[in-house]
């Protein structure tokens, strides 16, 4: 069943597909939660959806704590749409991935949407109670598809995916794409290879998808909050505060060496972004 979510000016649209199973255990016995398999958006710069985090309800939190003790390596339930950008804390919107994977997912794919978003600007006289015949070229249409990896029954023992992540902005004419790599073995493709065969027309499509109109439960999404505050209180393990800092260190030099002006100026302008966000740190600020 496809859960849907509209804006409230009717401009945005999210579509969540069907769940599918995900095998844990839980001391000696086998069960299954429901987790997240292909996310479409149409979304609109204009009419925000209010997403929420994580929701470790409906057996996620025991699933990801059997992935967790089974495989090395930190393990985080990660939202195929990005909760800033309108997804819910949902089964059909959560996919358990590696840490690292969830970071590279993050700040190479999550915010470049974020930043097309906040790239468009109203055009004078455009009213938010009217629909606009140019509205459609305000949307960004993106899609983020979870493919199961490797051999054996998809669950704690065999965790292993890909994100496969597509974007179109036709105000800019972009058209972008990624996969972002989950493995047990915490081995993240780096390089980050794009879907070349992704065409113009191979987004925003609706043929043969039954949407479920008004679900109440998508309106108001219960969340387990103190499991949330939990999680987010937790204390990171050595080896994801390694590879949070291994990352940064080399985002920091791939912009620095792509940068087309290796100015004193611009290199400054790194240092103080990254000090500022050290200070947070230290301060136990969120940023």
């Amino acid at each position: 069943m496809v859960q849907r979510v509209v804006g409230d000016k009717g401009r945005t649209e999210i579509e969540y597909d069907d769940t599918r199973p995900y095998r844990y255990e839980k001391e000696g016995d086998s069960f299954s939660a429901n987790v997240g398999t292909l996310m479409r958006a149409r979304l609109h710069p204009f009419d925000p959806v209010r997403g929420s985090g994580v929701s470790y309800a409906h057996n996620l939190g025991d699933a990801l704590k059997d992935t967790a003790q089974k495989k090395t390596g930190g393990w985080v339930l990660g939202h195929l749409l990005n909760s800033k950008t309108g997804g819910l804390g949902i089964p059909a919107n959560l996919v358990p991935i590696t840490h690292r994977a969830n970071m590279e997912h993050c700040w190479n794919v999550e915010h470049f949407v974020k930043n097309q978003l906040l790239k468009h600007e109203k055009p004078e006289g455009y009213s938010n109670s009217i629909v606009q015949h140019d509205d459609d070229k305000h949307r960004i249409q993106y899609e983020v598809k979870a493919i199961l990896k490797g051999d054996g029954e998809y669950g704690s023992q065999h965790p292993d995916v890909d994100f496969e992540c597509k974007l179109r902005d036709d105000n800019d004419g972009i058209k972008e794409g990624w996969v972002v790599e989950s493995r047990a073995t915490d081995n993240v493709d780096r390089n980050q290879d794009t879907i070349e065969d992704w065409k113009a027309d191979g987004t925003g499509k609706r043929q043969g998808v039954n949407l479920v109109q008004g679900n109440s439960s998508l309106n108001s999404p219960v969340i387990d909050g103190q499991m949330q505050v939990e999680e987010e209180q937790r204390v990171l393990s050595d080896g994801e505060i390694s590879s949070t800092l291994s990352f940064m260190k080399n985002k920091l030099s791939d912009k620095l060496l792509k940068s087309k002006t290796r100015s004193v100026a611009y290199a400054k302008g790194a240092r103080t972004t990254i000090i500022n966000i050290l200070e947070k740190v230290e301060d136990g600020d969120n940023y």
